[in-house]
């Protein structure tokens, strides 16, 4: 079945563009508080309060209802086209560069102890074994630590996960330990992978670096002493590649992780196929709506982890209720009444100052970071993620209301998911040398202004490669009913 063209609205485009402003932004501070300046959290944690919502929301607005909607093979062979094929088409583009970019420098200026999701196997990792031998760089990790740490570990050991003030205290522990120099000697790492060049650096002894120097180079070969398995592919781009692929098959787009997003939203627009019939009215959308964020809620309560929730079928359950907002306000038409800049300017402030106050609320994940992370459902508290989420959305959708129509704001929006699939490249491989090279302080207003630069110079950088694809290559890039230059097109 075969339907006419929607008109584009341009504040959906311009929400669109805001939205992948944010994407690029929020990647990029999320890096920046990852390699140790602590005052880029409350910019990540505001950003990730919403910008998934967001594109949910915006996708459900576009949403079709029942009789529009195909067959089902017809539907799935088009979602499959316009979804699936670009997180395969942005995935490849991006396996070659994962061999030849050296994705070194992670290392964080601190441990944190939400980068321990395990504490019982940390405790045992590090505390002597009731039987057996203890790897000696282990063992200079264990006596290093003050008594009070090391009791810590033991019950760790013994099953305990401990509370937040005493898994604060080893992780503290470990880092006044990682920034004493020569912690480590080669003849401790004996059997252990160390690229040549830390092998000298660790010879050397390091001379005239600081404790924060020493510290990040400790913490790289922490890892490799308590986490050996973590590096045994990495000699071995196929071992590597292997794993990814497997992850990318179970939704968990490791090859192109902000692409993540299009599986997520095949899962949902499937959902939403097979609900729309009997959700013919907008009160029975508004009802429908509670009912599945409180679905939702259940079922993603105890996910902890990245590949846990195979095509985000959990999630998308309960990102399915944001979904169902979006086609709420089209088929009520809210948006279409009082279109005056006043209420432009009300929307968007009102909004603003809910989240300005409410964001912070929020502890967000309880394991990895204290922010709000979708994908790996990590929603913190369900009514502080519901205000913000809710009010985060208003608030950008208010904001596109009020910018002028300037053709780069509408070129943006409309090649979203192009964009979204090269952000890939900074994610991965130009994100953390970036930081490194700006060498951000910690001072907030300074972080805003570097990282708006840095978010501005990606995206124009992106353009002439969007313009490219689309142009060239657009059945690739979720446009599969165009004809040619290069293919014909793959969908009626």
């Amino acid at each position: 079945m075969e339907h006419p063209a929607r008109p584009r609205l341009e504040w959906l485009d311009s929400a669109k563009a805001c939205g992948m402003f944010l994407i690029f932004y929020g990647h990029f501070v999320e890096r920046v508080y990852d390699l140790g300046n602590q005052a880029a959290l409350a910019q990540q944690k505001l950003i990730y309060a919403f910008h998934v919502p967001l594109f949910i929301v915006l996708a459900g607005f576009l949403a079709r209802t029942a009789p529009e909607l195909p067959a089902l093979g017809a539907f799935l062979k088009r979602q499959a086209a316009s979804r699936l094929l670009p997180v395969l088409f942005f995935s490849v583009l991006l396996m070659p560069l994962f061999a030849l970019f050296d994705q070194g420098g992670w290392e964080p200026e601190r441990l944190k102890a939400q980068y321990v999701d395990d504490w019982p196997d940390l405790g045992r990792r590090l505390s002597p074994p009731a039987e057996g031998e203890q790897s000696p760089a282990r063992r200079r990790l264990w006596e290093g630590l003050p008594a009070p740490a090391q009791a810590l570990l033991a019950r760790c050991a013994a099953g305990d996960s401990l509370d937040e003030t005493g898994r604060n205290a080893v992780v503290e522990a470990l880092n006044e330990e990682l920034a004493r120099p020569g912690l480590f000697t080669a003849a401790d790492l004996a059997g252990i992978k160390v690229a040549a060049e830390d092998q000298e650096r660790l010879a050397a002894g390091m001379p005239g670096a600081s404790p924060d120097e020493v510290r990040r180079f400790q913490i790289g070969l922490y890892f490799r002493v308590c986490f050996p398995e973590w590096f045994e592919d990495e000699d071995s781009p196929l071992g590597d590649w292997g794993r990814k692929a497997l992850m990318t098959l179970k939704g968990y787009t490791e090859f192109n992780v902000p692409v993540w997003f299009l599986i997520c939203l095949f899962t949902l627009e499937f959902y939403h196929y097979l609900m729309v019939r009997f959700l013919p009215t907008p009160g029975r959308i508004a009802l429908a709506m509670p009912l599945f964020f409180a679905a939702g809620w259940w079922l993603t309560r105890d996910m902890e982890g990245w590949g846990k929730d195979i095509w985000f079928v959990r999630e998308s359950v309960f990102l399915y209720a944001f979904y169902l907002g979006g086609y709420w306000l089209r088929r009520t038409e809210v948006l279409s009444r009082g279109v005056g800049r006043w209420s432009g300017w009300l929307l968007f402030l009102g909004a603003t100052a809910v989240l300005w106050f409410t964001f912070d609320l929020n502890p967000g994940s309880r394991i990895f970071k204290p922010v709000v992370l979708v994908n790996l459902s990590q929603h913190g508290d369900l009514v502080y993620f519901t205000v913000t989420a809710v009010f985060g959305c208003l608030a950008a959708i208010g904001l596109a209301r009020l910018l002028p129509s300037w053709s780069v704001i509408q070129y943006v929006g409309r090649h979203s998911l192009v964009l979204m699939g090269l952000n890939g490249i900074f994610f991965d491989f130009l994100n953390v040398p970036m930081v490194h090279a700006l060498g951000l302080p910690p001072t907030p207003w300074i972080i805003l202004l570097g990282c708006t630069a840095v978010t501005l110079l990606s995206l124009a950088g992106c353009l002439p490669v969007v313009w490219l694809l689309d142009r060239y290559l657009p059945q690739l890039v979720g446009r599969p009913r165009a004809q040619g230059p290069l293919l014909p097109k793959l969908v009626p």
